[in-house]
């Protein structure tokens, strides 16, 4: 694991860096339901909890919305944008909103990606790359830019504030 479980209503919610999800009761660790998946992502993810749904991945870069008492998935949206893309980081949820990013991993010129998925249908509200287009200087090499952790909200301001990933290769690379 490389996020924390999310307690909520007696329940704990893990999600793994393999997009597997368990369920435990607070009180006792019983199991109430897992889903294993066998995905690889670079991390740290996790999942979300909020309006009766639990939010992670079931692919390297999809978000899954499962139901938080039986873990029916409810709906999957695709996020890729390029090959090597991935979601690394665990949802926020506000407003109605999923907030991930995609990661650009190990792709020359690719860039992260900032979503806000609709919560009740996974449709994209918005993105925001979060490189422009003639930044990268040698794009044929560097990428990177997307988030690994989730954003802070401002709830009185609506105002979201994301860290963002460092670019690749690390200063010292050939190219």
């Amino acid at each position: 694991l490389t996020t924390n479980p999310v307690v909520v209503d007696d329940r704990v919610y893990v999600g793994a860096l393999d997009g597997s999800i368990h369920v435990t009761e607070l009180d006792d660790g019983a199991p109430v339901w897992s889903v294993a998946r066998d995905i690889t992502v670079f991390g740290p993810a996790g999942v979300a909890v909020g309006w009766g749904k639990v939010f992670g991945i079931s692919s390297t870069a999809t978000v899954v919305a499962q139901d938080a008492a039986d873990g029916d998935v409810l709906w999957e949206r695709d996020l890729r944008v390029a090959n090597g893309n991935q979601v690394d980081m665990a949802p926020q949820l506000v407003g109605g909103c999923v907030l991930v990013s995609t990661q650009a991993i190990a792709i020359p010129g690719s860039r992260g990606t900032l979503y806000a998925l609709d919560q009740e249908t996974g449709e994209i509200v918005w993105q925001f790359e979060t490189v422009p287009d003639d930044f990268w200087g040698n794009p044929q090499v560097n990428h990177g830019g997307g988030a690994w952790y989730p954003p802070a909200v401002d709830t009185d301001t609506g105002a979201i504030y994301w860290g963002t990933s460092n670019p690749w290769p690390a200063p010292g690379a050939p190219g």
